[in-house]
């Protein structure tokens, strides 16, 4: 160093220092207060029939369907789905994308209609992973939504997805089975 320079050392940090500065940067993920959807309900059978196809493969590659109901309101503030019905849909070769073929994903969706329901989500069956949900999969269910968003702001707000996977753990969450009350379900 040059004569007269002197070397400054940077300034020792306090573990309070430290703690502050993490709290600071932490981050919480948690539930909106005032969800748009509070609740989701769905026929059974028609869920379980999927999940049966899907149990009865292993799970050895993921499904979707799409959730056809409607966005009913139970009270004053409390808006919900009821899924009435569960229509599988071919995923594509990288199992990231939908590949309903046109003319199919119309006949659904006319038939939906004339059954007064319309599509309100998407439900995906695949073998447990470390994250609920991959990236590509929130992608996946955010273009999905903003598709149904162009059909109007409620067909948006209310879009659900749902993730089935085989239970491996003690049960924490109501199975479907397909009847019966005996294990070997799987979560929903």
């Amino acid at each position: 160093p040059a004569a007269g320079s002197s070397i400054r050392r940077p300034r020792a940090r306090k573990l309070d220092d430290l703690v502050a500065e993490s709290a600071a940067n932490s981050i919480v993920l948690d539930t909106p207060p005032d969800p748009a959807c509070r609740f989701v309900s769905v026929d059974e059978e028609s869920c379980a029939a999927f999940l049966r196809v899907c149990r009865n493969d292993g799970f050895s590659r993921p499904r979707a369907a799409f959730l056809y109901g409607r966005v009913v309101a139970s009270g004053r503030t409390r808006r919900g789905v009821e899924v009435a019905a569960v229509h599988e849909v071919p995923l594509g070769a990288d199992a990231l994308t939908l590949a309903e073929p046109p003319a199919e994903c119309a006949r659904a969706r006319a038939l939906a209609a004339h059954l007064g329901l319309r599509r309100v989500g998407w439900m995906l069956a695949r073998l447990a992973c470390a994250q609920k949900l991959t990236a590509a999969e929130v992608c996946m269910a955010a273009k999905l939504q903003a598709k149904e968003g162009a059909e109007g702001a409620e067909a948006a707000s209310c879009f659900v997805t749902l993730l089935a996977t085989p239970r491996r753990t003690k049960p924490k969450a109501r199975a479907l089975n397909g009847g019966g009350g005996g294990g070997g379900g799987d979560e929903l």
